[in-house]
């Protein structure tokens, strides 16, 4: 008994020092790849679509497809730790995540570029899903609160410095590097991994739950896929409505099977915790929906409604990355000064407002842009680097 425990204390606490401290860190940088790459691609699209020879608006499937995958494989994070090793497991997704990008910045065609996005989203799923394990297995619970409050700003912090990440890149050297820098920060991470992560399997291993995986992962999967339909011009309507009733048929499904199966993929019980089922409806859920729109939709509406260039657009959509992380040092005396309840009533609608606020912007004349008055046939009318018959600013 006092050796069992013992031996449970020394594979749960992480040695004190240098070495604890590269663990946590190894797990950020995995989350900060994982959540950069599902908006590093927004702003290098014209260019992609250039390359490939396909509009812009026609890439949207590039990030759908990697957050479908994202979501459709992440269940199966906790089951493959618990069968192959946690350590063994997270070293993999590191490698096929690096494999991925590799794979993306070959690519020579749309297809190949959205197999390889979807095997990324495989690798990023498995690494979100263990990386808090790792952290809740390997320190003790009053250090974990203050680790994975820096963890969440590496997450927080890919989103908003992506579209600078990828302008830059593929304004000056190329769209194919948004992928490449992945590697060797991947490669990096796995080495830390393999050398510091706990490498325990569980003695008693539960079966996979098979139908559960299936029907999580279809149903997210058409759901996903039937809301990015929702964008296309040439998807007919009733093609979409099969693609969102079909999904939200099959989660339903779901959801009775998970709340019956005796070893389910996810335990749909956790949300009968009023704390827990609040997060997860609107810190989880509608509030991520809002903000991580306006990531992906304004760079798109710089570049291909304002006629700005790459970094011009991750130049302007970068500012919101300042803010976030000046209030990480601000936020812990506000909540003790108001409390939570406060500080969420009050903030919650300025956000809202400042969000609609964008809908407000209109493209302005800049140097070098086309104006109303100029002639279509002039060979000096440009705007921004458009054709006079394809300029956003009406003439």
């Amino acid at each position: 008994m006092t050796a069992e425990t013992t031996a449970t204390a020394t594979t749960r606490f992480a040695p004190a020092g240098e070495m604890s401290i590269l663990l946590p860190a190894t797990v950020a940088c995995s989350v900060f790849m994982t959540s950069l790459d599902q908006n590093v691609v927004v702003t290098a699209l014209p260019g992609i679509g250039e390359s490939l020879d396909r509009p812009a608006s026609q890439l949207g499937l590039l990030i759908t497809v990697y957050v479908a995958s994202l979501i459709a494989t992440m269940p199966l994070g906790g089951w493959l730790a618990d069968r192959f090793g946690l350590r063994n497991v997270y070293c993999f997704a590191l490698l096929v995540f690096a494999g991925a990008s590799a794979l993306c910045g070959v690519s020579e065609n749309i297809w190949m570029l959205v197999g390889s996005r979807a095997l990324q989203g495989f690798g990023g799923a498995l690494m979100g899903t263990l990386g808090q394990v790792v952290i809740l297995s390997s320190f003790p619970r009053d250090r974990t609160l203050k680790i994975n409050m820096y963890i969440s700003l590496a997450g927080q912090s890919g989103p908003l410095v992506g579209p600078l990440v990828g302008g830059a890149l593929t304004t000056y050297v190329s769209w194919r590097w948004i992928f490449y820098i992945n590697i060797p920060i991947a490669l990096t991470a796995a080495l830390l991994a393999a050398s510091l992560f706990p490498s325990t399997t569980k003695p008693a291993r539960t079966p996979f739950d098979f139908p559960g995986f299936l029907l999580v992962g279809s149903g997210m999967g058409l759901l996903v896929f039937g809301m990015d339909s929702l964008a296309a011009k040439d998807v007919a309507g009733s093609i979409v409505g099969a693609e969102l009733g079909l999904a939200i048929a099959i989660l339903t499904v779901a959801a009775f099977y998970c709340l019956r199966a005796r070893n389910p993929l996810l335990d749909l019980n956790l949300l009968r915790i009023r704390t827990f089922r609040i997060s997860f409806l609107t810190g989880g859920g509608l509030d991520t929906i809002g903000l991580s729109s306006v990531v992906f939709l304004l760079p798109l509406m710089f570049q291909l409604g304002f006629g700005m260039s790459a970094v011009e657009a991750g130049s302007l959509t970068f500012v919101a990355a300042i803010g976030s992380l000046l209030m990480r040092f601000f936020m812990p005396r506000i909540l003790n000064r108001f409390g939570f309840k406060r500080v969420l009533v009050t903030n919650t609608p300025i956000v809202a407002g400042l969000v609609a606020g964008f809908a407000l912007m209109q493209a302005s004349l800049r140097p070098g842009s086309c104006s109303p008055t100029s002639s279509p046939s002039a060979p000096s009318a440009r705007c921004n680097g458009h054709r006079p018959a394809t300029c956003p600013i009406p003439t």
